[in-house]
């Protein structure tokens, strides 16, 4: 494993309500700012983009460790909800929430479970949000 990496990326404004954000090696992903902040709601807004990046993050270091552990899995979701709350001070992240919906073998459950936790512990992205940011987790585990 690389013991640093960099990641970068270039925002250009669409003289409109969004712009387009460039990465090294990856197509063009547009982004517009949400209807209910004046924009036209025409693609992801930053804050979509947000949580799919920590849902993915979480996703990502589940697959890497459950491929670690030999684990057979079935299927694999996350869901990632965010509550965002008007204060004085403007908007603030108050929660997030994240489901993990996990199918795979029964005789490996409780190594299912392991792997969960040890996904949530490892999950760089979710690190760097706490302790500002309450953030929670559930799952569901089903087996075949």
């Amino acid at each position: 494993m690389a013991e640093s990496i960099e990641y970068n990326v270039k925002l250009n404004w669409d003289k409109k309500t969004g712009g387009e954000a460039y990465f090294k090696r990856t197509p063009v992903l547009k982004i517009d700012m949400a209807e209910e902040f004046g924009g036209e709601g025409k693609y992801y807004c930053s804050d979509e983009i947000f949580l799919a990046a920590v849902s993915g993050c979480l996703l990502e270091t589940y697959l890497y460790i459950s491929r670690r552990m030999r684990l057979k899995i079935k299927e694999l979701s996350v869901t990632g909800k965010s509550l965002i709350q008007y204060t004085r001070d403007g908007y603030h992240i108050k929660e997030l929430l994240f489901n993990f919906e996990i199918t795979g073998l029964k005789e490996q459950e409780e190594k299912l479970k392991e792997c969960l936790d040890l996904a949530v512990y490892y999950c760089h992205i979710t690190r760097a949000l706490n302790p500002q940011i309450k953030t929670f987790f559930t799952h569901i585990i089903n087996t075949v």
